[in-house]
C-alpha cells in the first residue's frame, strides 16, 4: 500500500495548499482587522473626552462649593489638559503638548491648537480628528452680556464638539 507522501509532486501540492489556505484567511480576516483597530481607537478618543467631562464637572462642583464661580469665566480659554492636571485629573499618555497650525507633526496623539483653542487628535494616517473645545455655557439672565456669579445660571462647563 503506497501513501500519499510517496506519490510524486505530493509535497509540492501540500505546500502551495498550505500557501494558498494561508494567503485566504489573510485575505479575508485582514480587512476585519483594520476595522476592530479603527473602531477601538475611535473608543479610546470618545474616553479620553468623557474623562475630561468628568473632570470639567468635577471642576464646576469644586468651585460651586468653595465658591469661586467666578474664576470659571476665563477657564475656557484654557488648555484643558494643562488646566486641570492635577490630584483629581492625568492628562492622556497621548497627550502631546500645544501647537500653532499648520505644522508638521511627528507623533500621533492628542493636541492643543493654540490659535483656535481646541484638542484634537492627530492620528498616524494624517488625518484629524473631530475638534473639541472647552466651553463655558450659562444663562445670561440679567442680559449683561457677560458671566455673573450671582445672578446668572451655569449649564455646562464641558468638552463640546466643533461641527
Amino acid at each position: 500500500m503506497r501513501s500519499i507522501s510517496s506519490v510524486p509532486g505530493a509535497l509540492l501540492f501540500r505546500s502551495v495548499s498550505v500557501v494558498i489556505l494561508v494567503l485566504i484567511l489573510v485575505l479575508v480576516f485582514l480587512p476585519y482587522s483594520k476595522e476592530l483597530s479603527d473602531k477601538t481607537a475611535q473608543i479610546e478618543r470618545v474616553k479620553v473626552i468623557q474623562e475630561l467631562d468628568m473632570a470639567l464637572s468635577f471642576r464646576l462642583y469644586q468651585a460651586t462649593i468653595e465658591g469661586r464661580l467666578d474664576e470659571l469665566k476665563t477657564f475656557h480659554l484654557q488648555n484643558p489638559f494643562r488646566a486641570l492636571d492635577g490630584e483629581n485629573y492625568k492628562a492622556p499618555q497621548t497627550y502631546n503638548g500645544e501647537v500653532t497650525l499648520p505644522v508638521i507633526f511627528k507623533k500621533s496623539g492628542w493636541y492643543f491648537d493654540n490659535i483656535a483653542r481646541n484638542i484634537f487628535y492627530w492620528g498616524n494616517n494624517a488625518v484629524i480628528s473631530d475638534r473639541y473645545q472647552l466651553q463655558f455655557i450659562y444663562k445670561d439672565l440679567n442680559k449683561s452680556g457677560q458671566y455673573e456669579a450671582a445672578v446668572d445660571v451655569i449649564e455646562k462647563l464641558g468638552m463640546v464638539k466643533i461641527k
